[in-house]
């Protein structure tokens, strides 16, 4: 599918949805938790009726689905790399998906959406901070229950380059290249100018790509409730604020 339909298929949720079926795309499940949405689950989209729209059993590492009938939740997914969200209620937590006249499978169902976004949601958009001055950041790998770090745990020093209200983006050097294991969980440290007190988080890893023949590394991390709810919101409020100020000297430079 080209990008120009995709586009178009904007104004028609359910020919976008059933296109993403029709290729078994992944979905990220984000729960709404007070003002904010947690992610709790991925799953793959299997099909879709005239009212709701079938994933396969949703998975989660290291806890349990937190989901019932009624939730209010965010999905994202991405066609031909283009991000897509849309706000819905699940429908029902476990039910038959019908793949073909012979095949059945247990998953979920949500409810079709009216609407369906492209792009990022202002929340999770990104603010670069390449020009800003260097801020270190240091990380090391934690069980996955961000309760204890292994014995052999790695850890890295890096640089913060770019943040959003639930993430982060650090640039790592290496003498020589290191792999990196999509959502594994890391515990992340580091200090803003503006601040008095160390921001700790733990963080889930979901992206990992090579610049300069395996050289630097830049990694994207998502914040995850932990140890609660509460402490991850009090620990991303120091960065919001400073997004936030870099954000306003930007739109006075230009203005």
């Amino acid at each position: 599918m080209s990008a120009k339909k995709s586009k178009l298929d904007l104004k028609d949720p359910a020919a976008l949805l059933a296109s993403g079926c029709e290729r078994n795309i992944p979905v990220e499940i984000h729960k709404h938790t007070g003002s904010a949405a947690v992610p709790v689950a991925r799953a793959r989209m299997m099909c879709i009726d005239g009212e709701r729209l079938y994933l396969d059993e949703p998975q989660t590492i290291g806890k349990p689905v937190q989901m019932g009938k009624n939730t209010a939740v965010d999905a994202f997914f991405s066609i031909n790399n283009m991000l897509f969200t849309f706000t819905t209620t699940v429908a029902s937590m476990k039910c038959k998906v019908r793949l073909n006249e012979t095949k059945m499978l247990i998953g979920m169902a949500l409810n079709l959406p009216k609407v369906i976004d492209q792009g990022q949601r202002r929340s999770r958009f990104r603010t670069s901070l390449a020009m800003q001055a260097p801020i270190k950041v240091t990380l090391h790998q934690a069980s996955m229950d961000l309760n204890s770090a292994p014995i052999e745990a790695e850890r890295y020093e890096g640089r913060l380059v770019d943040g959003s209200e639930g993430g982060l983006g650090v640039l790592l050097d290496f003498d020589r290249p290191r792999k990196f294991k999509m959502y594994d969980k890391w515990i992340v440290q580091f200090h803003l100018p503006s601040e008095p007190d160390l921001t700790v988080l733990g963080c889930e890893l979901r992206q990992a790509r090579t610049i300069r023949e395996g050289e630097t590394m830049k990694i994207g991390l998502m914040a995850m409730p932990w140890p609660t709810m509460r402490s991850m919101r009090e620990q991303l409020l120091p960065l919001s604020r400073h997004l936030t100020a870099i954000e306003r000297q930007l739109r006075q430079r230009v203005s």
